[in-house]
């Protein structure tokens, strides 16, 4: 009997043992203690394995960059080993190091590199879009398929992040834009293509409804036929930079700093010539600007060259490049020019100096002759000569160029022209001359000016017909280029153009193959056709 009641109470054991201890399973997976379903990590909610892009499951969850989390992002990509790196942990910098940057810092493309080289190649509203309407050739899209790279909308491909910096950004630095170039006006500002802008919109951080009312406008442009690049202003209208992305952008800055080491530039000296702008040392990537302004008439410059590599002026004599990560040194090599152009000695008979006080810090454009005749003030030796300035096109009171810290702007000058039109200017003369002699500068030597008989059929037609002359200013024409120490240092210029003998003389810039460039007048002089 005791035995009997001991193997009952064993097999009481056992079954308790058996179901008694574990908790019901759901068909989710495990009923916790509570009774509240428990989903098993590595399956979705229909118990099966999630290997789905997260834009099928929880879009909004995955959307903030600065939650600490790894953001959510199509599987595709997200599983792979360049991702491994890509978590969006913005603030790891340590907090000892933190700076605090001003308010009017911009945002350059160097520092949208560190902080987009941080985030995921794919994001899962973006993804919506891209399997809608991603370009379909072209741009980015040609480059993908040279670089044997998958294109497939439905994945995702070639992701948005390849796309920046791999297809745009390193190139265009390549080209020759600059790395403290302003990032909300050269990319965000500059973009037209809808998956790029919602790339970076999403990958910023911005709140989520934000990205989806940016989503929506993009796919409402496309299905409305809109122009990609009016849908993406709208996008930038929705989701202006400096409201949702520069703070965010900002934050990552602040937490982690620069640190860019600075490295020393030397140039070597010449007597023949003056270098203006250059420090002794540069931070990585912040960008060197220096011009050159020669003070030998009878040299010029051959080839300027930094460490080796050879530099192009990005304006005149003045030459920019990005510092790289060592120390530069900067070469000027000359040669002699090919005619030496003796100076030209004004004689003050017929002359003229051009007198106008700018109003503000930008050039005026002449809308009446007599506003340009009234800056034109005899100051010669013999008589006034001018009777009026019968026409004007594109004539300006004053001048101003450059741009940051190397802005000018200055009064005394007549602007003929600008960099996308030709400027002229007509005087009616009480004497016949055969020439004249203009002081001033240009934006570039590669400028041709033309200047004659105003009844020239030059003026309308493509052939000389022998009443004018067309210079450029250069070699035996050499002008010195407007820039701010130039300027300020009244170092102008003087050249003496002849031509047929005329009573009505038109002065005038011309196009240099698809160029435009401009004229600055300090002052004329006429020769006068004594035989007249």
């Amino acid at each position: 009997m005791q035995k009997k009641l001991l193997s009952i109470l064993l097999v009481i054991v056992c079954l308790t043992l058996l179901f008694g201890c574990n908790p019901k399973q759901s068909d989710n997976g495990y009923q916790s203690g509570n009774g509240e379903s428990v989903v098993l990590p590595d399956q979705d909610q229909s118990g099966n394995s999630s290997n789905q892009d997260s834009q099928n499951s929880n879009t909004d969850s995955s959307l903030e960059d600065n939650s600490g989390n790894e953001d959510s992002s199509g599987s595709e990509d997200s599983s792979n080993e360049d991702d491994s790196s890509s978590e969006d942990n913005d603030n790891t910098g340590n907090e000892d190091n933190k700076v605090e940057l001003p308010d009017d810092y911009v945002i350059t493309m160097s520092d949208m590199e560190r902080f987009l080289l941080t985030k995921n190649e794919q994001y899962p509203i973006t993804n919506e879009y891209v399997e809608l309407y991603q370009q379909e050739s072209g741009g980015y899209i040609d480059n993908a398929k040279k670089a044997g790279l998958v294109v497939d909308k439905a994945q995702h491909l070639p992701s948005q992040k390849w796309h920046y910096f791999e297809s745009w950004l390193y190139p265009t630095i390549e080209e020759g834009m600059l790395w403290d170039a302003s990032a909300s006006n050269r990319s965000y500002g500059a973009f037209s293509c809808p998956e790029l802008l919602l790339w970076i919109i999403e990958a910023t951080g911005v709140d989520s409804q934000k990205v989806i009312e940016a989503k929506n406008i993009a796919i409402e442009g496309k299905q409305d036929g809109t122009r990609v690049s009016t849908i993406c202003a709208s996008i930038r209208s929705a989701v202006p930079f400096n409201t949702y992305l520069r703070p965010l952008i900002i934050d990552f800055l602040e937490n982690n700093p620069a640190n860019y080491k600075s490295y020393t530039l030397t140039v070597n000296s010449d007597s023949a010539y003056q270098i203006s702008g250059v420090k002794d040392s540069y931070k990585e990537r912040e960008t060197v600007s220096f011009t050159i302004l020669m003070t030998d008439n009878t040299k010029e410059i051959a080839k300027v060259t930094a460490n080796g590599k050879a530099l192009e002026p990005s304006s005149g004599t003045t030459y920019k490049f990005s510092m790289p990560g060592e120390s530069v040194q900067v070469v000027i090599t000359l040669k002699d020019k090919s005619v030496v152009v003796p100076p030209v000695e004004a004689t003050k008979d017929y002359y003229y100096d051009i007198v106008y006080i700018l109003p503000g810090k930008t050039a005026v454009k002449f809308s009446e002759t007599s506003e340009a005749f009234s800056a034109i003030k005899f100051n010669g030796k013999q008589e006034n000569i001018i009777s009026s300035v019968s026409n004007i096109t594109n004539v300006y009171g004053g001048g101003r160029g450059g741009s940051g810290d190397n802005i000018w702007y200055s009064g005394d000058m007549l602007k003929l022209g600008t960099t996308s039109v030709t400027g002229s200017i007509t005087l009616e003369l009480t004497k016949k001359v055969t020439g004249v002699i203009i002081t001033g500068y240009v934006t570039n030597n590669d400028c041709n000016i033309r200047v004659g008989d105003s009844t020239s059929s030059i003026w309308s037609e493509s052939n000389d017909d022998g009443k004018t002359t067309l210079i450029t200013a250069k070699d035996d024409y050499f002008m010195n280029v407007a820039g701010k120490e130039t300027v300020e240092a009244n170092a102008t210029s003087t050249i003496q153009i002849n031509f047929d003998s005329t009573n009505s003389i038109t002065i005038s810039t011309a196009k240099n193959g698809s160029k435009y460039y401009v004229l600055y007048i300090t002052s004329i002089e006429f020769i006068v056709d004594e035989a007249a």
